[in-house]
């Protein structure tokens, strides 16, 4: 099996020490149980040590308390991560109910990271040149992050 129509430049949002990146809005097709997203994440620089990451699931936006989180993923217990890793990360939640009816705002927290200058850093990917979601919205200028959303009827 071939695969084609590969971007020819990905591009990434370098997150911040501290930062909470605000990734867009989503809405599913029908009622559904959410269970796991995936993130892009891109890794510049030494290996990692203590950092992870969670999704924030906001009710509306602007929110400030989110009414869903994902479990901790740890980046490393990644197997194989390296310098300038590029991968998909996993966000588990315990199958939370997501209404079609309702828009929900998505952010991803960290927790142990710290960027240092351009020697270290974590980015995710953003939506474009590699298409994930033909609706996402964006807010308050904020680029959507290419985010996969999995979930159980």
């Amino acid at each position: 099996m071939a695969f084609l129509n590969f971007p020819d430049t990905l591009y990434f949002k370098t997150i911040d020490t501290s930062e909470t990146v605000k990734m867009g809005a989503f809405t599913f097709a029908s009622d559904t149980r959410l269970q796991y997203a995936r993130v892009m994440f891109y890794l510049h620089g030494s290996s990692i040590t203590t950092e992870k990451f969670r999704i924030n699931v906001m009710p509306g936006y602007g929110q400030s308390t989110p009414i869903y989180q994902s479990d901790w993923s740890d980046l490393s217990d990644i197997s194989n991560i390296a310098t300038n890793w590029i991968g998909w990360v996993r966000f588990d939640f315990s199958t939370e109910f997501v209404d079609s009816d309702h828009t929900y705002y998505l952010e991803l927290e960290p927790a142990n990271y710290t960027r240092s200058g351009d020697t270290f850093y974590i980015g995710v990917a953003l939506e474009y040149s590699l298409l994930v979601n033909d609706d996402f919205q964006t807010v308050d200028h904020n680029l959507p992050v290419g985010v996969e959303c999995y979930g159980v009827s």
